[in-house]
């Protein structure tokens, strides 16, 4: 039996440019399948349910994004214990974006193959999404905010597809470090990484050690320096300020340690990289 098949409005929101709508889903059976001549994309904000998609039952729940390509025959259902779940949905037709799929080459998310792309973005990448969806359902958006957002869309799967700083590490970790990177976390040292990654210290430090060949003390240490390089290019706030938000609070041993990881001083850092700006 033919699937039904959902075309293009013209007349769709935006000037026609592109889609987006939330849909809540209540617990009920497997919804009707269908495919389409468009591009969408969905991420699922909260709960979870299951998403039928090319002969495939998969399930899906809060930070799971999904790329579904034209043709894609797809449905949803609710598990039967899943009180539902809600997702955002944004929906463009891909011959509007030819030029930015040629500029996003490999790391197109809407790429050829059996299944459509489907990855579990960490919460940071989450919040992006969240702020898209308040900026993409605003009046007055047009091509442009699109081709923005699909900018950003295929620069956080790429990044989460290689891992970025964090490739080879486990989800756990890749997602707890995530979180960690904001200062307010990386005040708590490793007994507040090891919490956001849900498993003892020990087993954390093993991991770590595995993966960077480091203590995760050093690799704290580590992001702690990143994130004070950073601010010291991006402000003038006192460097003891910057120091002690991050959990650096110790002022001389923060000097020795970011003289042995950048050779040379916070001053000087900062001082090189303004005049470089200009």
């Amino acid at each position: 039996m033919a699937l039904p098949r959902f075309a293009w409005r013209s007349e769709s929101q935006h000037g026609g440019t592109y889609n987006i709508v939330r849909h809540a889903m209540a617990n009920r059976s497997p919804g009707v399948m269908h495919q389409h001549d468009f591009a969408e994309l969905f991420w699922i904000e909260t709960g979870s349910g299951i998403h039928h998609v090319n002969g495939e039952t998969l399930p899906v729940a809060a930070g799971d994004l999904v790329c579904i390509r034209p043709d894609d025959a797809h449905g949803f259902s609710s598990g039967s214990s899943s009180p539902g779940m809600t997702l955002v949905n944004v929906a463009f037709r891909l011959e509007d974006v030819t030029a930015l799929a040629g500029q996003c080459a490999g790391d197109w998310p809407w790429a050829p193959g059996p299944l459509p792309l489907h990855i579990r973005l960490p919460p940071r990448a989450m919040e992006r999404l969240h702020a898209w969806t308040e900026e993409l359902a605003s009046p007055g958006t047009t091509a442009r905010d699109r081709d923005a957002f699909l900018l950003d869309l295929v620069r956080l799967v790429a990044r989460w597809r290689t891992g970025g700083a964090e490739a080879g590490a486990p989800p756990w970790l890749r997602e707890a470090l995530e979180i960690f990177a904001d200062p307010a976390h990386l005040a708590g040292g490793t007994a507040h990484l090891a919490r956001l990654c849900g498993r003892s210290p020990e087993q954390v430090n093993r991991q770590i050690r595995r993966w960077r060949g480091v203590t995760a003390t050093e690799l704290v240490a580590d992001l702690r320096l990143e994130w004070l390089a950073r601010q010291l290019r991006l402000g003038d706030q006192p460097i003891a300020e910057l120091a002690a938000a991050c959990g650096l609070g110790h002022l001389g041993h923060c000097y020795r340690r970011f003289h042995q990881r950048f050779q040379t001083t916070p001053q000087r850092y900062r001082r090189d990289a303004w005049q470089l700006g200009g």
